[in-house]
C-alpha cells in the first residue's frame, strides 16, 4: 500500500511540473507574438505628417506654351522665370513677380531636335545656374542638354545610365515615360532626378565610379552658384544611390513631378494625381534607402495636372500645368 501511495504522489507530481510547464510556454509563445505584432505594426504604420495645409491661388497666367512641365529662375535682377514644356522644342520667359505685367519671351529650341532624336521635346525639367546655362531634362531616353539660350548652342550633352547590378534597373529601363520628372543641381557636381512613378524615388547621379553624396539644405546649386561640369562634351553620369518615399501612399499620392529646393531647403516636388506640394525629410542620407513625407500643402481643387514647381524668396510657389491648350496654366500659390 505505501507503495501505492508513493507511486501516486510521484505521478501527481510529475503532472503539476508538466501542467506548470506548459504554462510557461503557453506565456512565452504569447508573448513573442505579442512582440512580433508590434513590430509588424511598427514597422507599417503610416508615417505621422500631420493635417496637409491649404494653398489659395492669387494670380493666374496663360502662359504660350503647351503641357507645361518644368520651371526654373532665370535670373535674379529681373526676377524672370523660364518654362519648358515636354511637347514643343521652346522655353519661354516671364517675370516671377506676382506684380509684374505680363510679357512673354519664346526662346526657340527646335535646333536641338535633329541631337534630341524625338518628336515631341520629352522635357520634363529644368535648372539655370549663375552661368546662366540652361539644363534642359529630357525624360527618354534619359538624358540632360546643358545649352547656352543666348547664342543657341549646346555646352554638353549628359547621358543617364543606371546600373543593372541596382534593383531600380528594371524600373528605370522597362517604362520610358516614367524616368526623369524633375531635377536638382548639387554643389559637388552630382544631380539629383525624380523619377515619376513605379516606384516614385528621387535619384542621385554623378561621374562613374563616384561616390552618393546625398542632400542636406544647402547642397543645391543656385543662381550663385555654378555647377561644376564635366570637360567632355559628351559624358555619361550613373545612378549612384536612390532614396524610396515613405508616406506617398498614405496620403493618396501616385505620382511626383518636378523637384524643387523649398523656403526651409527641404527638397519638395509637386503630385498630378495627389494635387498636392509635397516637402521631404531634410536629409538624404548616403546611408539610408529612403526618405519619408514631412509635409503636404494641398493645391486649389482647379488646378488640374500640375507639372512644374519653383519658389520665391517668400516661400510662395508658382505652379504649372501640363495642358493641352492655352488656358491659365501658371498658378501663383501661397498659405491660405
Amino acid at each position: 500500500m505505501d507503495n501505492f501511495f508513493k507511486i501516486l504522489k510521484l505521478k501527481l507530481k510529475l503532472n503539476l511540473n508538466f501542467a506548470v510547464l506548459s504554462s510557461v510556454l503557453l506565456l512565452l509563445t504569447c508573448r513573442d507574438r505579442s512582440d512580433a505584432s508590434a513590430k509588424a505594426k511598427e514597422t507599417s504604420a503610416p508615417v505621422s505628417i500631420g493635417a496637409p495645409m491649404d494653398l489659395v491661388s492669387f494670380k493666374q497666367l496663360a502662359a504660350p506654351l503647351l503641357e507645361v512641365s518644368g520651371l526654373s529662375w532665370l535670373d535674379h535682377v529681373g526676377g524672370s522665370v523660364i518654362a519648358v514644356g515636354d511637347f514643343e522644342y521652346r522655353a519661354l520667359v516671364f517675370s516671377g513677380k506676382p506684380s509684374a505685367a505680363v510679357e512673354f519671351k519664346s526662346i526657340d529650341l527646335n535646333w536641338l531636335k535633329p541631337l534630341a532624336g524625338n518628336p515631341s521635346s520629352q522635357f520634363e525639367g529644368v535648372a539655370v545656374d549663375h552661368s546662366r546655362l540652361v539644363f534642359l531634362l529630357q525624360e527618354s531616353p534619359g538624358t540632360i542638354f546643358v545649352v547656352n539660350i543666348a547664342t543657341q548652342k549646346l555646352v554638353k550633352r549628359i547621358d543617364l545610365q543606371v546600373p543593372e547590378s541596382m534593383d531600380i534597373a528594371h524600373a528605370w529601363k522597362d517604362d520610358p515615360n516614367s524616368r526623369g520628372e524633375g531635377i536638382i543641381l548639387l554643389k559637388n557636381g552630382h544631380i539629383l532626378i525624380l523619377k515619376e512613378k513605379k516606384p516614385s524615388v528621387i535619384m542621385e547621379f554623378g561621374p562613374n565610379g563616384a561616390q552618393a553624396g546625398g542632400y542636406q539644405p544647402g547642397m543645391g546649386v543656385g543662381l550663385d552658384d555654378v555647377f561644376t561640369l564635366p570637360a567632355e562634351n559628351k559624358v555619361s553620369f550613373s545612378a549612384l544611390k536612390y532614396w524610396r518615399i515613405e508616406g506617398l501612399l498614405e496620403r493618396q499620392i501616385a505620382d511626383l513631378s518636378d523637384l524643387a529646393v523649398g523656403p526651409d531647403g527641404n527638397i519638395r516636388a509637386v503630385s498630378d494625381q495627389g494635387g498636392a506640394i509635397v516637402s521631404f525629410e531634410a536629409n538624404l542620407s548616403p546611408n539610408s534607402q529612403k526618405t519619408s513625407v514631412a509635409k503636404v500643402f494641398r493645391l486649389p481643387v482647379e488646378i488640374k495636372k500640375p507639372e512644374g514647381l519653383i519658389f520665391d524668396d517668400h516661400g510662395r510657389s508658382i505652379v504649372a500645368l501640363d495642358l493641352h491648350e492655352i488656358t491659365n496654366n501658371v498658378y501663383f500659390l501661397k498659405s491660405k
